[in-house]
């Protein structure tokens, strides 16, 4: 579960942690979010790119010390985003899910 501990709402309940190299390459490329996948997680990631994919995401970038360092809201096909934190974690969400759950820059996220 990916929760906001800044406002207590329930970012998403079913993420995938993208921990093998395939997973990382791949991402959301040969996947699509439901309602059991509904973010991507990639652990010491700074950037991504939306290359390929057939649809726009919201991106949040989460800190060493569990703060938001940047959010990147509907992001669409064939994009690069990216922030200068070197080790943070990149959560990939379904376009939409940002505004519903009211995330900013300096909330404190638990992935758990």
């Amino acid at each position: 579960m990916i929760r906001n501990l800044s406002n207590g709402r329930i970012i998403a309940q079913n993420e995938l942690i993208a921990r093998t190299f395939f997973l990382r390459l791949t991402g959301m490329l040969t996947r699509r979010f439901s309602n059991s996948l509904d973010a991507i997680v990639f652990e010491n990631c700074n950037a991504i790119h939306t290359f390929g994919m057939r649809f726009s995401l919201d991106v949040i970038f989460v800190d060493n010390s569990g703060h938001v360092a940047a959010v990147c809201a509907n992001v669409a096909p064939w994009k690069i985003v990216s922030v200068r934190e070197k080790r943070c974690t990149t959560i990939e969400l379904p376009a939409g899910t940002l505004s519903d759950s009211l995330c900013s820059i300096g909330d404190i996220i638990e992935i758990s």
